[in-house]
């Protein structure tokens, strides 16, 4: 929870004595019309964009489902009421795209029968279990049934029954990655049924889900195994039932998708100012009566974006040029902004850029200020400074997994603000009751909406 709430007015307040007694009166003009504006921020306003977001229509906001168009078009609502201008290289402030996405299309299974006592037990999807279809060779669509072989040691395979399904324990993985491990797996000349191994990455006792699908080039691994991470309970359950036989059941289709971004431009008197952005897709439906609303991840950036417009928009005589952009597809491998980025569309030489990611994580952490390009180093430092001075705990980040990488890839200058905690992470658990502090979500706002009425940075 945010400690202090009046502890930004109180620092502004102070700022404008200040800058009323030692500068020149077109300074001290500026710093209270920058007062007068930040003091606009609502926070029903946030609220209400929030519960869109968030809400049962838009279902998880996974790209490429109705759900997720459902936003694409509120959010394009949303701009044209706020006044924004469609800019000349997108239709109805849409930029269109295509991209990848693993689509769950039915409720995962695994269920362990005793073949002593006939009794069945299903295991919990998120809790027990998760499928991993993020490589070529893994099957991520079909059933099967049978018995289940222990392995403590992935480089001992010899005694592995031919199509069995195997299971492996956390000391069987020991420090190798992924890929040396499966690489081992499939160069024994086994070919399991299924593979699962013992994988506690876990956020409040449920499995980080991810929609990634880069490194996914078509539905070309019908000959592979089904993979899924277990837990060390999953796997101690089925030590003890070493003669049982097991049902796995997935279907994730890879799925090729037209999407778009929703672009909005508010002009100013000169042709340069900032690209203020955020993603609004998330994880959908895992078609088990839970849902991933993405609440921290990302509704409270993409509302705060458009708190952010709607008062520059109705902020007069206004110098600086903006472009909002509520970009698609990021959850993925951030398709929308490298979309964006590649083509060109906007100079980065007069346009620097602010990404909103995750702002007003509930947990009192420190604001992440994201950049990994050298020519941002500088901007990132000095808004660092800024956001401090609004009473926030804050450090330097160098991450790049956010939308502010495409970016600063193709020349802008540009940073990523990120509430990263990790509690309720890509699960069912991010909701705005639990890892939300819209309080907080609104002073992040009104500190961007402070240094994007400059250019002095």
């Amino acid at each position: 929870m945010y400690k202090d709430k009046l502890k930004p007015i109180a620092v502004l307040l102070l700022v404008l004595i200040l800058f009323v007694g030692c500068q020149s009166p077109a300074v001290a003009d500026i710093s209270h019309e920058v007062s007068h504006e930040v003091s606009r921020i609502e926070l029903n306003r946030i609220e209400e964009h929030m519960s869109i977001l968030t809400s049962t229509k838009a279902n998880g906001r996974l790209a490429g489902t109705e759900g997720n168009l459902y936003i694409e078009n509120y959010l394009a609502d949303e701009f044209l009421a706020l006044g924004l201008v469609t800019p000349d290289f997108v239709t109805d402030y849409r930029h269109a795209f295509d991209m990848r996405i693993p689509m769950k299309q039915q409720a995962s299974v695994l269920k362990l029968l005793n073949q002593e006592t006939n009794e069945t037990h299903t295991f919990r999807f998120g809790y027990d279990y998760m499928e991993f279809v993020s490589m070529n060779h893994f099957r991520s669509t079909g059933k099967v049934e049978g018995e289940f072989t222990l392995i403590e040691d992935p480089f001992a395979l010899s005694d592995a029954p031919e199509n069995h399904i195997l299971v492996f324990n956390q000391s069987g993985i020991g420090h190798n990655s992924y890929k040396i491990f499966f690489d081992t797996i499939f160069s024994s000349g086994k070919r399991p049924k299924a593979v699962l191994f013992v994988n506690d990455n876990q956020n409040n006792g449920f499995y980080i889900g991810s929609p990634a699908s880069l490194f996914l080039t078509g539905n070309d691994n019908i000959n592979g195994p089904i993979v899924m991470s277990i837990t060390s309970s999953t796997y101690e359950a089925l030590k003890q039932v070493p003669q049982g036989t097991l049902t796995i059941d997935i279907d994730v289709e890879l799925t090729e998708v037209t999407v778009n971004n929703i672009v909005g431009f508010l002009p100013g008197t000169v042709d340069e100012g900032y690209i203020i952005c955020a993603h609004f897709d998330h994880l959908g439906d895992n078609l088990d009566g839970t849902v991933n609303t993405g609440a921290l991840d990302n509704a409270s950036g993409t509302a705060a974006m458009l708190e952010i417009a709607r008062v520059l928009a109705e902020t007069p005589n206004r110098e600086l040029s903006y472009y909002f952009i509520a970009y698609n597809g990021e959850e993925a491998g951030l398709w929308g902004s490298e979309a964006f980025a590649k083509m060109g569309y906007v100079d980065p030489s007069a346009y620097k850029v602010v990404n909103l990611d995750m702002i007003g994580a509930s947990d009192n952490i420190p604001l992440l200020i994201a950049a990994t390009a050298e020519h941002s180093d500088a901007y990132a430092s000095a808004f660092l400074e800024h956001i401090q001075r609004y009473g926030f705990e804050a450090e330097r980040s160098y991450s790049g997994g956010s939308d502010h990488f495409p970016m600063e890839q193709e020349g802008f200058v540009a940073f990523g603000i990120i509430d990263f905690d990790t509690r309720y992470y890509h699960t069912p658990y991010d909701t705005t009751e639990l890892a939300v502090d819209l309080e907080r979500t609104k002073a992040i706002a009104e500190a961007v909406l402070d240094w994007v009425r400059t250019d002095q940075h």
